[in-house]
């Protein structure tokens, strides 16, 4: 998957990536990436008025994301970990279907290498179970990632490891 408004070595790094997942999940899938070039292009595109916090989603085997200048400079987050985030949701939903959130979203972090969380963090997967608690929690993602790593331990890593 090329993606033109990425150079030539952020491209080889999603190429690698899309392998490493059709590997880990046995999986051929093609992912299709539109990127936005502002927040209404983006809810035009999605045909929905977004909260602030959503910069990318995905539908079917497609990303829809905001450009990497939105990302990484008005947002301060890595526009290639976003990416990859949402590719990996294709391959979750693709192999699993769609699981709880707080599972579906941290396998998503964790996959695309988004593995920060306080190892001191609390977690109780029953408050990011409802969705308008999961959207309303500013520290959702990251109980995600940290409730998924803890039930998969090193699984993770060896998926890591082995791609």
């Amino acid at each position: 998957m090329i993606v033109n408004t990425l150079n030539k070595e952020e491209n080889q790094e999603i190429n690698r990536y899309i392998e490493s997942l059709i590997k880990t999940f046995n999986i051929k899938i093609e992912p299709r990436i539109t990127i936005c070039n502002s927040r209404e292009e983006f809810n035009k595109y999605l045909c929905e008025e977004t909260p602030e916090w959503k910069i990318g989603c995905t539908e079917g085997r497609e990303v829809i994301i905001l450009s990497k200048e939105i990302i990484e400079n008005e947002r301060k987050n890595n526009f290639l970990k976003i990416l990859k985030h949402e590719i990996a949701h294709i391959f979750i939903h693709k192999s699993f279907g769609k699981g709880p959130r707080w599972f579906d979203e941290g396998l998503a972090s964790l996959l695309a290498g988004q593995n920060k969380f306080e190892n001191s963090l609390k977690v109780n997967p029953r408050e990011l179970i409802n969705k308008s608690q999961f959207d309303e929690d500013k520290k959702a993602y990251e109980k995600s990632r940290k409730l998924v790593n803890d039930l998969l331990g090193g699984i993770i890593d060896e998926i890591r490891k082995s791609n």
